[in-house]
């Protein structure tokens, strides 16, 4: 089965491709959680984030850390 170019375009990257902050609309998508709630852990420190001027993003080891907190409530 192929896949089309839209559903290449829209799927995630790799998270070896990432780069060190990922914006929060990437990691949202990364994640399968909402943007909204992802600010909310980002400012409440649940998630690893850095803010560079007014813009918010997400680090990429904070990613990892997701998955693996994710895992071990499993």
């Amino acid at each position: 089965m192929t896949s089309t170019p839209q559903e290449v375009a829209a799927a995630p990257p790799a998270y070896q491709d990432l780069p060190a902050l990922v914006p929060i609309a990437t990691a949202a998508t990364i994640l399968g959680i909402p943007a909204s709630s992802l600010y909310r852990y980002a400012d409440d420190g649940t998630i690893a984030a850095e803010r560079i001027g007014r813009r918010v993003y997400i680090l990429k080891t904070g990613i990892s850390r997701w998955f693996d907190a994710q895992g071990a409530d499993a």
